[in-house]
């Protein structure tokens, strides 16, 4: 994965809104930048990327989170 490469978003949260967005899934995605050690615990998650959707709304992603578009 890239910046700006495209991805679809499949949520795995349980709670809607910010940040996990579960209402979003199935959503059409950019990825903005990969997320950083200060940002994240990536030892823990892995990966995350922050993504952008379509209508501007920006959020935090598991690498799993994002599906080939």
């Amino acid at each position: 994965m890239e910046p700006n490469d495209r991805r679809t978003y499949k949520s795995t949260s349980a709670i809607n809104g910010f940040p996990g967005f579960p209402e979003r899934s199935g959503e059409p995605v950019t990825l903005v930048r990969p997320l950083t050690e200060d940002e994240a615990d990536l030892n823990e998650t892995g990966p995350m990327w922050r993504i952008k959707f379509d209508d501007g709304a920006t959020t935090d992603a598991f690498e799993d989170e994002l599906l080939p578009a």
